[in-house]
């Protein structure tokens, strides 16, 4: 009975401000959960792509052709995936996926664990330059 109390409890602060008492304790986590799930939704029913994307690449004054529409618009599609993967992989580090046990013994992946962070390390940086942009 408890536990249900406290599931309601936490759907209800979720449902009314977005996160429960319980996901502070894992307040990164949670957050890491929630925005890669957001933007890949996103990334699927986008309608488009920031007016920004414009001119980060080059289109300050002319207007761009059909075809240049469509490269901008996979571009924006491999930015925005860019930064669920580096959500994903920022999941797989919180979550010690570069540990594991091996014949009894604890062994660390390091190829693994640089690949995770420098997908990391370039999401976080797409998702600072476009969090104003993600929008639909």
């Amino acid at each position: 009975m408890r536990k249900l109390i406290r599931s309601l409890r936490a759907f209800w602060q979720r449902g009314t401000r977005g996160w429960a008492d319980e996901d502070v304790w894992d307040f990164n986590g949670y957050m890491t959960r929630v925005l890669g799930q957001g933007i890949a939704r996103l990334m699927k029913d986008k309608s488009g792509f920031p007016v920004s994307f414009l001119t980060d690449n080059g289109f300050e004054r002319e207007t761009p052709s059909d075809k240049d529409w469509e490269t901008l618009d996979a571009q924006w599609r491999d930015t925005l995936n860019q930064m669920v993967r580096g959500f994903a992989a920022r999941a797989l580090l919180n979550d010690n996926a570069t540990w594991q046990f091996v014949n009894d013994k604890l062994v660390h992946d390091e190829a693994l664990e640089a690949k995770l962070v420098a997908e990391r390390d370039k999401g976080m940086e797409l998702f600072v330059k476009y969090f104003d942009a993600l929008w639909d």
